[in-house]
């Protein structure tokens, strides 16, 4: 995960007006190799975590990681009773996420690749405008992106990167639906 503070504009588009978190995937390399998280909390809290990654090819050319995984809590009450807006509810939430990252090391050097993360879940909440069965938010958000690298002379480094990002939120208790969607096209040189 890298954290870049300050206005990045000029690099990762208009919505970067205060900074930038950027997550880079696992990448598979070597044999196969799976994975597996099991979890168990209080409050009935689980998560399941599944991914195989390595490389395939001559020499590995091939990179290779996809993942999935799901949690959820059954929560707690979580505004007191002298809150006015308390609800005697138990405020839980759930989540299902993938994500696969794929890279093709190509001759003289060059290299493509794409990622691809998407999670859904479910958040209840407490507040004074709905009851508890309807205080709920629904949300998904997802992450594709490709990219092509390379170096066309000695000194030269050049990478050009395609990226689409969605963010969908949906209330029960309202009509509000906020969506926003970000299409990104860099080129970089070195």
């Amino acid at each position: 995960i890298e954290i870049v503070r300050g206005p990045l504009s000029s690099l990762y588009g208009s919505g970067a007006i205060g900074g930038v978190i950027q997550i880079f995937t696992r990448q598979g390399g070597g044999a196969p190799t799976p994975t597996l998280t099991i979890g168990a909390g209080s409050q009935r809290t689980g998560k399941l975590q599944a991914g195989l990654s390595g490389s395939a090819g001559a020499g590995g050319s091939t990179r290779y990681a996809v993942s999935v995984a799901g949690d959820r809590t059954d929560g707690y009450d979580a505004t007191l009773p002298s809150n006015p807006n308390h609800q005697e509810d138990r405020d839980g939430n759930s989540q299902r996420s993938a994500n696969a990252s794929l890279r093709q090391t190509l001759p003289a050097g060059w290299e493509v690749g794409a990622n691809l993360l998407a999670s859904d879940g479910r958040v209840r909440y407490d507040d004074a405008f709905s009851t508890p069965e309807s205080a709920t938010m629904h949300y998904r958000t997802s992450a594709a992106s490709g990219f092509v690298r390379g170096n066309p002379t000695r000194d030269w480094q050049t990478e050009l990167m395609l990226g689409e990002s969605r963010i969908e939120y949906r209330f029960d208790a309202f009509t509000f639906a906020p969506r926003a969607d970000t299409t990104t096209l860099v080129w970089q040189n070195r």
